[in-house]
């Protein structure tokens, strides 16, 4: 007899949600007069497979796509749409098949969050995010900067022999000063990893300090619902000037936030990154500690 692990249902509604997603994608969203920077993040999805229903060890991969794929070269900047035409099967048979299988339909879904790594002028140090980056004038297109910063960041292949291509979340216009500068439109897509087992990531030390994977289950949790303090006033008043400037720093100072507490099911961290492990000898424990 099956034993059931209380995520079928997760997952079940997980599948609606990536085909739903694919078939009807999110508009693109045009840059602002004189903003051309772009940006793409993405969104990397996983299951866990449960102890109960661990995958054979002679489970043959999973099988989707044409036997000649291209070379890792021609991956880096080509289109991923391009790539997809390669595919013997249906989006929709993709998922239902990867879906039957059953590690799959008793796993635990997760997705991949990023720590970055604390850099000086980084207006986003150390702040938890999803792997991306800006795109470069030779992507074909915003789908390639994720996947290929993907790649840089945290050695993850997202290309048609690891993963399947979901679809794309809202782009948005990110803005500076109140909402009055416009800096980039950013553009997030979705992947789900085909295997239950994926090698070691390749962190890059400059730009990602850790990596954790965070269950669905978690982020729906309303146990883990919290807040945080974050000090605002700094950056909003580098904009400014005068008493506007004054009075932002006096008056704002730390603003609340929503938040959800992390908790992952495993994490990785870039022992390469400066100060992985403090220099110096040990913390000066006073005289009673002496």
């Amino acid at each position: 007899m099956t034993s059931n692990t209380g995520t079928e249902d997760l997952i079940s509604h997980l599948k609606s949600v990536l085909l739903e997603l694919n078939a009807h994608p999110y508009p693109e969203v045009a840059n602002p007069p004189e903003t051309p920077k772009r940006a793409s993040v993405a969104l990397i999805l996983r299951i866990q497979p449960h102890y109960s229903h661990w995958p054979a060890t002679d489970d043959k991969p999973f099988p989707l796509h044409h036997p000649y794929p291209p070379s890792p070269t021609q991956q880096r900047r080509r289109s991923s749409a391009a790539s997809s035409k390669s595919r013997d099967l249906s989006f929709k048979d993709v998922i239902e098949t990867f879906f039957a299988q059953d590690w799959v339909k008793h796993g635990d879904p997760e997705l991949l969050f990023i720590k970055r790594a604390t850099r000086v002028g980084d207006k986003w140090n150390g702040h938890v995010a999803l792997p991306g980056g800006k795109r470069d004038p030779e992507d074909d297109d915003d789908q390639v900067t994720a996947v290929r910063e993907a790649l840089e960041e945290v050695g993850i292949d997202l290309h048609y022999n690891n993963a399947i291509t979901i679809g794309n979340l809202p782009q948005r216009v990110v803005t500076s000063s109140w909402g009055k500068v416009p800096l980039m439109v950013l553009c997030p897509y979705i992947y789900l990893l085909t295997s239950p087992t994926y090698p070691a990531q390749r962190l890059q030390p400059t730009e990602v300090a850790s990596t954790h994977w965070v269950s669905l289950r978690a982020l729906q949790s309303p146990s883990l619902r919290t807040y945080e303090y974050a000090d605002v006033s700094a950056r909003l008043a580098k904009s400014e000037l005068g008493i506007k400037r004054w009075f932002l720093q006096s008056m704002l100072s730390k603003m609340m936030f929503a938040a959800i507490h992390l908790v992952p099911s495993n994490s990785t961290y870039c022992a390469t990154i400066p100060a992985f492990i403090p220099e110096g000898g040990p913390p000066d424990a006073g005289t009673l500690g002496k």
